[in-house]
């Protein structure tokens, strides 16, 4: 079951994402990356994953700030700290085509 629709009309606004979030998004998702791992979890995740069209994407994050939890069959959060957990987050899914920190 997929939330993405319903946290995207509230958080990832074209305001909230004024900064770079929108257009970053589209770039990333342009190169149709298949494992995305970022450090941090918040209104990027939302931009990120509406773009992606295919692939996994992984948020990396002890404490999101966000306030929100995202289930959406492609994501996985990864409550663990940056250090503790990329090492075995790689062994799971083998190397990386993007990684945001």
């Amino acid at each position: 079951m997929s939330n993405l629709i319903e946290l995207t009309e509230k958080y990832a606004t074209e305001e909230a994402g004024h900064r770079f979030q929108s257009e970053f998004a589209k770039f990333v998702a342009s190169e149709k990356h298949n494992v995305v791992v970022e450090t941090g979890a918040g209104i990027s995740t939302l931009f990120l994953l509406n773009e992606m069209t295919n692939g996994n994407m992984y948020s990396v994050d002890t404490k999101p700030w966000c306030g929100f939890e995202v289930n959406h069959p492609n994501y996985e959060l990864v409550l663990d700290d940056s250090l503790n957990a990329l090492l075995p987050l790689f062994l799971k899914t083998g190397g990386w085509d993007f990684f945001l920190h």
